[in-house]
């Protein structure tokens, strides 16, 4: 049984500490992406850990604009397991939301009085075309050293440019209730992080994985902990959800970066950290529900003369042609049959678990909207290798009514490569590159006239990185889906300050 003790603190911080002058040490350093949905367009959240439950006051200032600062809210968490012989207490949890950013602006900021300083450049404002907007991706990575090659490939340049945040398509530490592996995460990542503002979704080891770190067969004894139940992820990951929805564990949202919309979609919505039994139930259906009509809804408003490109980040791919992580609907492999379409829905699968593989349900459901609201790519994790596809819909190549899939879940974590593959026979046409031989991280490169979607295998021998795969869809719908191709640009950015290394 885990006991959690949650301690906010958002409503007295101001007279926690006047004016924030804070000298306490600051760790775990990393930046956030904020947005109007919590009352701050065009921000950036700076997130830290320290021993000092007092506000510090966060300040961020360029030469060509305006200074920008916040005092930090926080939080701290405790969590034991009799059984195990387990505690953890948590660092005090900061984070500062620093609001209506100029654009692509090189900011240095400081936190309180601390030692610490750092240098971001700021995202490009909703619709921006003043230059490229750039994305690094990874999936599932984890803590080690192919890890570490796959996040410092992504530091590298890339046609002379830097990415302008990081995502994580789910499974970020791996900690799987063993909470101390958060704070070595963060702690590993700060080179990075702390430069790159970070956005991301959860997976399945931020909610119903057990077994603490290494929860790998067989488990060490002392370790067999329970599943998180959002626990770390809620507390550590920054991103633009209200209160509300931090308490109810309704973990999805929406961000505009420069022409890119961007939806997070969580596949575990509805868990309960180690129990499964929720399956099926009022509850469940219930947050499956809410999270279907918020996508809906999100979607339906999106102005494409602002973001003409609409990419939904998960963790769960729904096609997949590796034999990991396969859940079924109906008997044929990939096909969904209308008569099973609802018990899916509901928990009723024909193979696999729903509480492992909830994709599957989902599917029925939100591959339908994510058609009818002209998705351009799906890019996951889980499947700890590279893929991509064709346009798909309904397991059918379809140029009008599909979409990209991309797996992007080859981040480095010590669970390995996926494989082996599917039989010959069961993978389709529409699978169009895989690997899981090397791990590596993607990029998305877009303009109003293209989006470009590039994946690096790991080479650390390059001083700029280099694409091993990818693919190219053109406004004008000539996409194209053969490698290699070259469709470099000139556009500059500003280049932040990478503080020795990036892991």
């Amino acid at each position: 049984m885990v006991k959690v003790i949650r301690s906010f603190s958002a409503l007295v911080v101001a007279a926690a500490a006047a004016g924030g002058s804070v000298s306490g040490e600051v760790t775990q350093v990393h930046l956030g992406i904020s947005s109007s949905a919590v009352d701050c367009a065009n921000g950036i959240a700076v997130s830290f850990a320290s021993t000092v439950g007092e506000a510090y006051a966060v300040t961020a200032t360029a030469d060509s604009a305006s200074t920008v600062a916040a005092e930090s809210t926080f939080v701290s968490y405790a969590v034991a397991e009799a059984e195990y012989n387990y505690t953890y207490s948590s660092p005090y949890l900061h984070t500062a939301l620093l609001c209506d950013l100029a654009e692509a602006t090189k900011y240095a900021y400081t936190i309180g009085e601390s030692e610490f300083s750092g240098t971001f450049v700021s995202l490009l404002h909703p619709g921006s075309e003043t230059e490229e907007t750039i994305l690094g991706i990874v999936g599932d990575p984890g803590d080690t050293s192919s890890s570490e090659t796959t996040l410092a490939e992504l530091g590298k340049k890339y046609e002379g440019k830097n990415i302008q945040a990081l995502v994580i398509a789910g499974d970020y530490s791996y900690a799987n209730g063993q909470h101390l592996q958060w704070d070595n995460w963060f702690t590993e990542q700060q080179n990075l992080t702390s430069v790159y503002p970070m956005t991301g979704i959860n997976g399945n080891h931020e909610t119903v994985s057990t077994s603490g770190h290494l929860n790998m067969y067989p488990y060490p004894e002392d370790m067999e902990l329970e599943a998180e139940n959002y626990l770390g992820y809620i507390n550590r990951v920054y991103t633009p959800i209200s209160e509300d929805a931090k308490t109810a564990l309704q973990t999805w949202f929406s961000v505009d970066i420069g022409l890119i919309h961007c939806v997070f979609i969580d596949d575990y919505t509805g868990s309960s950290g180690s129990n499964s039994s929720v399956v099926g139930t009022e509850e469940w259906l219930a947050d499956r529900g809410d999270q279907l009509e918020w996508v809906t809804s999100d979607l339906e408003s999106v102005d494409r003369t602002t973001t003409p490109w609409v990419i939904v980040f998960k963790h769960n791919p729904y096609y997949n042609t590796w034999s990991n992580h396969q859940c079924q609907c109906s008997s044929t492999i990939f096909e969904i049959d209308d008569a099973d379409a609802a018990n899916c829905w509901e928990g009723d699968y024909y193979s696999a678990k729903p509480y492992k593989e909830p994709q599957c349900g989902l599917m029925t459901k939100l591959e339908d909207v994510f058609s009818a609201n002209g998705v351009n790519a799906m890019i996951t994790g889980h499947v700890h290798a590279y893929e991509r596809t064709a346009k798909i819909y309904k397991n059918k190549e379809d140029a009008t009514n599909g979409i990209y899939h991309v797996t992007t879940g080859s981040g480095g974590n010590y669970e390995g490569h996926a494989g082996p593959r599917l039989a010959s026979s069961l993978v389709p046409s529409w699978s169009l590159a895989a690997n899981n031989v090397t791990f590596g991280g993607s990029r998305v490169i877009a303009t109003r006239e293209s989006f470009r979607y590039l994946w690096f295998a790991n080479d650390l021998s390059t001083e700029e990185a280099v694409p091993t795969d990818g693919f190219t869809i053109y406004a004008n719908g000539s996409d194209v889906i053969t490698w290699p191709q070259d469709n470099s640009t000139d556009s500059e950015t500003p280049e932040p300050t990478v503080p020795g290394g990036y892991c």
